[in-house]
């Protein structure tokens, strides 16, 4: 079984510096700790169309078979929100609790590394392509079409969890009425082409905040989703996880990786940095960074303290809309999307 290294105080400090994440540094998923009172949040068991339950193997074989090479081909962009009429919570980014982070999960030997494709200003070429972030497929229930997302492993105590955006998860509000939790949702690691070097994670449990799925509060188009074992292997411990952190500085340089379909059609992962995220000019709850990304990236990790020899990094933030094609946009990752983690964090 792979554990994560608890790092010593005297070493924390070193570390912390070196990476650039300010205040407490890199613990284990468990020193993390419990939720407690915080921003609500919505789950639900992983659905198919049928509104049946994801709960058995013969289940996963049933959705491995249905996403088939055409249909992943045909997968359409998300429905993302709109930004002239979305909920915005108001709150500026910024720190409301201590800074923390958990450390990445190491990336098996086995998971041999691909190539990815670099865009940006300072972007080195030939960056691997990453086990850790990969492509989602869902259904939207409502409006009855098939879509594609961005999502990455993230370490937590379970190892079977993805970061991703809310409305890779749950539709929102449509037309000022209630929705609903995506089905048939998938999740291909390392996706290229169609090919799936990593197998194929189907859902078990997903949850986003209530406030997202309520009233498409856009500060808070965030999401988790378990993962079930396939073959009896965890999805951490197939492709290892990225670190996560929150409550750090609103300026930080960050690495995006995904999937933009105004890049490779959103067949070959991407990366886009390093880029230095500010406070979003018209939107006070969310940061923003320099990156071209487009349709298909909604889901994609902002990762800090990105070494691109070790492919290393921690999600802090994950992209939900963009601006004329200019900027990425992420909530700020702050106590309310600890919590959110929290609470399934330890879910198997």
């Amino acid at each position: 079984m792979r554990h994560v290294r608890k790092v010593s105080f005297p070493a924390i400090a070193v570390l912390a510096l070196a990476i650039g994440l300010s205040g407490s540094a890199s613990a284990t998923p468990a020193d993390v700790g419990r939720p407690d009172s915080g921003p609500t949040v919505l789950s639900s068991p992983a659905l198919l169309d049928d509104g049946t339950a994801v709960d058995s193997a013969a289940d996963g074989k049933r959705l491995a078979e249905y996403w088939t090479p055409e249909r992943m081909a045909a997968a359409l962009p998300p429905h993302v929100p709109d930004p002239t009429t979305a909920l915005r919570a108001g709150k500026a980014p910024g720190p409301d609790g201590e800074p923390s982070a958990v450390a990445p999960l190491e990336t098996p030997a086995s998971a041999a590394k691909g190539s990815g494709t670099p865009e940006g200003p300072t972007a080195e070429p030939r960056i691997p392509q990453s086990s850790k972030t990969g492509r989602v497929f869902y259904r939207d229930p409502i409006r009855g079409t098939s879509h594609a997302c961005t999502a990455s492993m993230v370490n937590s105590g379970s190892r079977q969890l993805v970061l991703t955006a809310g409305h890779c998860v749950h539709t929102g509000p449509v037309n000022g009425r209630p929705g609903a939790f995506m089905t048939h949702w998938t999740y291909v690691p390392g996706f290229r082409s169609g090919q799936r070097p990593y197998g194929v994670f189907w859902a078990k449990r997903m949850t986003t905040f209530a406030s997202w799925a309520s009233h498409g509060d856009v500060g808070r188009d965030v999401a988790f989703v378990v993962t079930e074992l396939v073959n009896g292997r965890k999805l951490g411990d197939v492709t290892g996880g990225w670190g996560i952190a929150f409550n750090q500085p609103k300026s930080m340089n960050y690495m995006l990786n995904g999937y933009p379909s105004n890049h490779g059609g959103g067949n070959v992962q991407q990366y886009c940095g390093i880029v230095v995220s500010a406070q979003h000019p018209s939107d006070p709850s969310r940061i923003y960074v320099a990156c071209a990304w487009a349709e298909g990236a909604s889901g994609s990790p902002f990762l800090a303290a990105f070494n691109q020899q070790t492919l290393m990094g921690y999600a802090n933030g994950v992209q939900t809309q963009w601006g004329c094609c200019q900027y990425a946009i992420s909530p700020y990752f702050d106590n309310g999307v600890m919590q959110l983690y929290r609470s399934v964090a330890d879910v198997t």
